[in-house]
């Protein structure tokens, strides 16, 4: 299948509920930084890629921000 590569940072007290998201997509984490903020690069299937971006909103209450 064709994968997308997202940079993505959200608070770092999010990381639980996100690391939930990643493993519902099977997302592939290809970079991270944890200071304040998380700071990660991620590989995804294209096709799920607007499904993965609102459950990582719902999931932050919208404090994750796409790079």
């Amino acid at each position: 299948w064709i994968t997308s590569d997202i940079m993505l940072s959200y608070p770092v007290n999010m990381t639980g509920k996100v690391q939930l998201v990643f493993s519902k997509y099977k997302v592939r984490t290809l970079d991270s930084f944890f200071g304040e903020q998380a700071e990660v690069k991620i590989q995804m299937r294209s096709s799920w890629s607007d499904k993965l971006k609102k459950a990582l909103i719902e999931a932050t209450n919208g404090q994750v921000k796409f790079k």
